[in-house]
């Protein structure tokens, strides 16, 4: 039984990521704990709320990641031509 997970997360299965590395990933984007430095010196943890953060290092490897996916799902509505259209502007190029 395959455990319910985010989008992410399931892009990655979708690849064929190892599960191992896509634990690892998992454990990064739900656990994530903050610290305050004063003075040089850490003081005291808190438990993030919502995942990754804008800047996080993690981040455009992701978006990158959602982007592939995205860019196959479009691929695949052309390949069917379910209704779907190039842009007027794009269609000579075949962009989406």
């Amino acid at each position: 039984m395959t455990r319910r997970r985010g989008f992410p997360l399931a892009a990655l299965q979708l690849f064929r990521f190892p599960d191992v590395f896509i634990g690892l990933i998992e454990e990064c984007v739900t656990t994530p704990m903050f610290s305050v430095c004063i003075n040089w010196n850490p003081h005291g943890f808190s438990k993030g709320a919502r995942g990754l953060r804008q800047g996080d290092p993690m981040s455009p490897f992701l978006f990158v990641l959602v982007m592939e996916v995205l860019q196959l799902m479009m691929q695949q509505l052309n390949d069917q031509n379910e209704g779907f259209s190039y842009h007027w502007r794009c269609k000579e190029l075949g962009l989406f």
